[in-house]
């Protein structure tokens, strides 16, 4: 690993390839995910991309685990006018997350690495929560917190306990992606 004692240096020392799909993966991930289940229709697409773009910015702006991720979701919100482009062709999501993952592992510290792949995580999952495919009334679980609060702020149920409802599509997609992140498989969270 290198010293990156500035992690905004990180955008500079990359091969501008990958910082530039490093900034994209962010937004890839949420599209990734939604286009995993075609249940909803465009109605779903619609409230999950709506849904990404709210995540991405609540975010950018509040600071949570990791200087490095907050930096770079500032910079996938920016690129905002970029999004249609960026979300095609999102069949290699998986492989460019583990790709990627592996390039930072040389670059920052371990906990900065462990965030990116925890908040690429949150990402699918939020996205995932945010369509109740009730046609495919799957198991339930809470929804952590600071997930809870951005489904609120769009409008979704007020209750005091949001549960999910994963479709099976999309509960396959996110153990996929958790396997390329080299993360916990998020099955656990949505069984009764």
């Amino acid at each position: 690993m290198q010293d990156t004692d500035d992690i905004e240096s990180i955008f500079s020392t990359l091969p501008a390839q990958d910082v530039d799909a490093l900034i994209r993966l962010p937004f890839r991930v949420g599209v990734w995910i939604s286009a995993s289940d075609s249940t909803g229709g465009a109605e779903s697409e619609a409230d999950e991309l709506r849904a990404l773009e709210t995540i991405i910015a609540s975010y950018a702006e509040e600071y949570l685990k990791s200087e490095f991720v907050q930096k770079l979701l500032e910079k996938t919100f920016s690129g905002k006018d970029s999004w249609s482009l960026w979300a095609q062709n999102v069949g290699s999501v998986p492989v460019e997350c583990a790709r990627l993952t592996e390039i930072l592992e040389s670059y920052l510290p371990a906990r900065e690495v462990s965030a990116f792949r925890e908040n690429l995580m949150d990402i699918a999952v939020a996205v995932a929560m945010v369509f109740r495919e009730e046609e495919d009334a799957g198991s339930r679980a809470p929804v952590p917190g600071f997930l809870e609060r951005i489904l609120r702020a769009l409008g979704f149920s007020a209750k005091k306990s949001i549960h999910a409802n994963i479709s099976r599509s999309e509960l396959k997609a996110l153990r996929t992606l958790a396997k390329a992140l080299k993360v916990r498989d998020p099955a656990p969270l949505f069984s009764g």
